[in-house]
């Protein structure tokens, strides 16, 4: 399954101050680390934002590529609450 398209919602339990900026998002099927990359777009409401709106307990629903089971690329985040 490396390499494919997923979509996860969940709560960012973790942010990770490293280079790419890393979350840990638990979803309903387990904990995903989830990088970001400088092409990520992060968007609250519709609305693009910076990585500093993210932040330990926002909803988020996250949309990448599959680097590994339970890891994942991000293309764009959304911040649902």
């Amino acid at each position: 399954m490396d390499g494919g398209t997923s979509e996860i919602d969940g709560a960012i339990i973790a942010i990770r101050e490293t280079w790419p900026l890393q979350l840990v998002v638990e979803a309903p099927g387990g904990r995903h680390d989830v990088a970001l990359s400088e092409d990520t777009a992060l968007t609250r409401a519709g609305t693009p934002v910076g990585s500093g709106a993210l932040e330990v307990g926002a909803v988020v629903r996250v949309v990448g590529r599959l680097s590994a089971p339970h890891a994942m690329v991000a293309s764009r985040v959304d911040i649902l609450s």
